[in-house]
């Protein structure tokens, strides 16, 4: 009879161990490249992005329009993620010796241009869908690479943050023709939640920053303020959202649901910090910061507009 293909796979590996390297160093790469894209941010963005437009639509947006869209917001976020891991590449030889550029699994020149094709990508996907579309993706693709090249080092790693995540539900209104004034509390919102997820994703990284001499918001609060600032700025931008309940007047149930379940998500993470307040506890509040602005985000413009 037939070995079992699990046998035959180990006799091959056992006949040509060569082989098997390879085999094993494909893989490696392929993760490599998957890592260099961010994923969890990057698809975490896409995926509020595609859930904003439909919205936006009213529940009936336009396949061929939200697949534009999406493409446009994955290819930027995709631009941004490369484009950071080239610049941080010498710091993250010391500090994040498992980063793909810095084993070596992916050079810092494939890095680039992958960077450069995304970004070509996005403006030219977000073209397709008018001059507004355009407009507000340009803006959140040059935040982001702003960041990277040069502000994430100053005092002013947070404006980035800030100005770049209004673009999003306003690029999805814009791609679905539905652009109104009711978007403009987006803009203080946003840099409010940028100011709380700057801080949720730099705070891991804080010993290691000050280590190489990187001097952002974070750096000169230190870890305790700063934590706090994060906490404070999204409980502000929640207490702003229901300021604006008189004017606004939300008239969905998903503006409850949404404030409820960030709230939650924002609880655990205080929680957490408090029971063990590590590195690995810093890395999973910026998780559950991040999902706490798009629950915020979605119940908001869902009652909103």
């Amino acid at each position: 009879m037939e070995p079992a293909p699990l046998l035959k796979q180990v006799v091959h590996v056992a006949a040509d161990p060569e082989g098997s390297s390879q085999v094993w160093r494909r893989r490696d790469r392929l993760w490599g490249w998957f890592r260099l894209l961010h994923p969890f941010p990057s698809l975490l963005v896409t995926l509020a992005t595609a859930l904003f437009a439909e919205i936006a639509a009213g529940g009936h947006a336009a396949p061929d329009r939200l697949a534009r869209l999406v493409l446009a917001m994955v290819c930027s976020q995709f631009a941004i993620g490369s484009a950071n891991d080239v610049m941080d590449r010498t710091l993250d030889a010391s500090a994040k010796p498992w980063k793909p550029l810095v084993r070596g699994t992916v050079g810092a020149e494939g890095a680039g241009r992958l960077a450069a094709v995304c970004c070509l990508a996005s403006l030219g996907c977000a073209a397709t869908l008018g001059a507004a579309t355009l407009l507000a993706m340009a803006m959140g693709l040059g935040c982001g690479l702003a960041y990277d090249l040069r502000l994430k080092r100053s005092i002013w790693s947070w404006l980035p943050y800030g100005l770049a995540i209004p673009t999003i539900p306003v690029a999805c209104w814009a791609a679905m023709d539905r652009l109104t004034w009711r978007l403009l509390p987006v803009y203080p919102l946003g840099l409010l939640l940028g100011v709380a997820l700057h801080l949720a994703n730099t705070l891991p990284d804080l010993e290691d920053d000050h280590a190489f001499g990187i001097r952002g918001l974070a750096h000169l609060f230190g870890r305790r303020a700063s934590m706090l600032l994060c906490w404070g700025a999204f409980l502000l931008a929640v207490g702003l959202t229901i300021a604006l309940a008189p004017a606004l007047q939300y008239h969905s149930i998903a503006y409850p649901i949404g404030v409820g379940v960030s709230l939650l998500l924002v609880a655990a993470s205080m929680i957490l910090y408090r029971v063990r307040p590590t590195v690995a506890t810093l890395q999973t509040n910026f998780g559950l910061v991040a999902l706490a602005s798009v629950a915020l985000g979605l119940g908001w413009l869902a009652g909103a507009l």
